[in-house]
């Protein structure tokens, strides 16, 4: 019996995975023994400038993706300058496949874990920080809304696809969000208003605070359909408005405690208004 000799291809194969192997192993040797916690206050420092806002973390090292290595922070806690935080357990990022780079842009594929839920997805860096991708498990109550309209809260889990970039005149872009099984508390209400649905949909431009918003609610109590617009303005309260509702009161009780709002029903529970004003001083026509 013979033994069939390896071809030129596979030879040249064999010889190759040698070197390759080498390097391969030396790489790994020497991004697990990089003191990676020597220079963690650098890459904060630098991350900093390039988001505009103090970063500071707790471990940083290496880790091994599907796509490639990238690195890997725990405990991460970001501030802005205007007061808002941001905190999260665990975040992973790599370089990312965008043209963005070509405009001098980096862009590095991020999946971050928080508290307030999971974001996975593109973040480009540059003079117009932006992020586009998912937001998933998203703890609505721990949104801190009220800050923005006193009286309004959500309860539930959603997730969201969203892609928003920052500019000197706020943030700019689009989100769809889609939640189910919570409640929305609005100012003037005497209680939370429970939904099987909720999916929501709006841009954020330099005419609008939020434009061509689309929300559709579904509930045991009500169901309702907003559409229009809220215009800008430098405080989320006194932002116009524009805004067609629909509402249908599904359980006949909900009616005495809307009677405050304004709202005037039809026979079958339903009506249709429009409501402008500003967002902290609403008016229904």
């Amino acid at each position: 019996m013979t033994t069939a000799l390896p071809s030129p291809a596979l030879r040249r194969l064999q010889q190759l995975g040698i070197p390759v192997g080498a390097v391969l192993l030396t790489l790994f040797f020497v991004a697990t023994g990089f003191p990676y916690d020597r220079i963690r206050d650098v890459v904060a420092s630098k991350a900093s400038m390039a988001l505009r806002a103090q970063i500071r973390m707790g471990t940083f090292g290496p880790t091994l993706t599907l796509l490639g290595p990238g690195l890997r922070a725990t405990n991460l806690d970001v501030a802005f300058a205007d007061g808002r935080r941001l905190s999260f357990d665990d975040a992973q990022a790599r370089l990312a496949w965008s043209t963005s780079w070509l405009r001098g842009r980096p862009a590095f594929h991020v999946d971050v874990l928080a508290a307030q839920g999971r974001a996975v997805g593109t973040l480009v860096l540059g003079a117009e920080p932006g992020f586009d991708g998912t937001l998933e498990d998203v703890d609505l109550a721990k949104l801190p809304l009220d800050t923005a309209l006193p009286g309004l809260s959500l309860d539930g889990m959603a997730s969201a696809d969203v892609d928003i970039h920052n500019t000197p005149a706020g943030p700019r872009g689009t989100i769809d969000l889609a939640a189910k099984q919570g409640s929305i508390a609005l100012p003037g209400l005497p209680v939370a208003l429970p939904f099987e649905t909720l999916a929501a949909k709006t841009e954020l431009t330099d005419a609008s605070l939020a434009g061509n918003i689309n929300v559709d609610l579904q509930g045991p109590m009500l169901t309702a359909r907003i559409t229009g617009n809220v215009g800008q303005s430098p405080m989320v309260a006194s932002a116009p408005l524009d805004l067609q509702l629909q509402m249908k009161v599904v359980d006949p009780s909900l009616k005495p405690m809307l009677a405050g709002t304004g709202l005037r029903f039809a026979q079958d529970g339903t009506t249709e208004m429009h409501v402008t004003g500003t967002v902290g001083r609403p008016l229904l026509r």
